[in-house]
């Protein structure tokens, strides 16, 4: 529970420093800033769902989505948020963005080993349930 405190405060700090520099931005920054914060809210939401779910549920499929939105789309708008030179950076912005940037990064690391052997795991399971030694072995 903390740890999602954290990650609303830091929205909340993210979000303030943006509605401070927003005056500030160029004409195209104004649409651009606000969109990629309200994607990554909506992607947070999705990425975090379908990971608690296929890990609590052992289901590879949704730690899949876990990993691929993480990868193909959290990613790219975490270091566009903290690396884009044009955009007006803040201090508080820039230590948020780069903990948010090594939480997906640890998270693309420990997903990818979770379903290497959660696979390897299920696989074994299924190779065991179709051998068919496995059921006539007391005759």
């Amino acid at each position: 529970k903390q740890w999602y405190q954290r990650r609303v405060r830091g929205f909340t700090g993210v979000a303030t420093s943006l509605q401070l520099k927003h005056s500030e931005l160029p004409a195209v920054y104004k649409a651009v800033t606000p969109t990629v914060l309200l994607i990554m809210s909506i992607l947070e939401v999705i990425r975090l769902y379908c990971g608690y779910v296929g890990n609590l549920k052992e289901r590879v499929p949704e730690l899949a989505v876990f990993w691929m939105v993480t990868l193909v789309l959290q990613l790219p708008l975490c270091l566009f948020s903290l690396l884009n030179s044009e955009a007006i950076i803040l201090p508080m912005e820039v230590s948020v963005q780069a903990i948010l940037l090594a939480f997906v990064v640890v998270e693309l690391i420990v997903s990818t080993s979770t379903i290497s052997h959660m696979t390897s795991v299920q696989e074994t399971k299924f190779s065991l349930l179709q051998s068919p030694d496995s059921t006539e072995t007391t005759t």
